[in-house]
């Protein structure tokens, strides 16, 4: 039988929605065969261990290892909220990456309206960060592909190091997790609230169970 779920009470509508469409996801009895995903016990510890004393977190490992996955499946797990996936491009700036983030969180984007002075990047920005704060509760914000975002020395573009201090000063209660394969050289002031988590290859006991699946 189906269950019935009453979004008729609840104060914040979008917000169940979206958590609905992600247990259906979770749930579908129609599962693609595409891709194979087993769990990473001891990376899922380090990755706990790592939330407790960090709010952003990159999880480094070279391409094709799972990161994407692993965020996606062994992350929320441990959260026990859903990703906000957002693949950064080569031409991603702070006011796409902030739209995005909008369009995502599902709360109303900002208008230009004809006599209004034009929105800022950090009118954006404040738009989008207060969005993150509204959806705390059920999402952290997944950045993908994030070498996209590295310059060639390892720095983080000026747009994401903007993006990550002022994320840090809105004191949102829950996390950033960022994919690369490369490891970034964090500024000291994002740093300090930072921690780079390396994902390893999968273990023997995995690499069987994968290739059972």
């Amino acid at each position: 039988g189906g269950i019935t779920i009453d979004v008729s009470a609840v104060p914040d509508r979008n917000a169940e929605y979206l958590r609905l469409a992600n247990h259906i996801r979770l749930t579908a009895s129609t599962k693609s065969t595409e891709r194979v995903y087993v769990g990473r016990g001891n990376d899922r510890d380090r990755f706990a261990i790592t939330a407790r004393q960090n709010t952003i977190i990159f999880v480094l490992g070279w391409a094709g290892i799972g990161k994407t996955e692993f965020v996606g499946q062994s992350v929320p797990e441990y959260l026990h909220k859903q990703p906000l996936a957002i693949k950064l491009s080569r031409g991603h700036s702070l006011d796409l990456l902030c739209r995005q983030i909008i369009q995502k969180a599902h709360v109303p984007q900002p208008i230009y309206r004809d006599g209004s002075p034009p929105l800022s990047d950090m009118d954006l920005l404040q738009v989008a960060l207060e969005a993150l704060k509204q959806r705390q509760s059920h999402f952290f914000l997944f950045l993908d592909n994030a070498d996209e975002a590295l310059r060639a020395s390892n720095e983080l573009s000026p747009y994401l190091v903007t993006f990550l201090e002022t994320y840090l000063t809105f004191e949102i209660r829950s996390h950033v997790v960022i994919a690369t394969s490369r490891n970034p050289d964090l500024m000291a002031t994002i740093s300090c609230s930072a921690d780079v988590m390396t994902l390893g290859g999968l273990a023997p006991v995995y690499i069987r169970e994968c290739l059972d699946l």
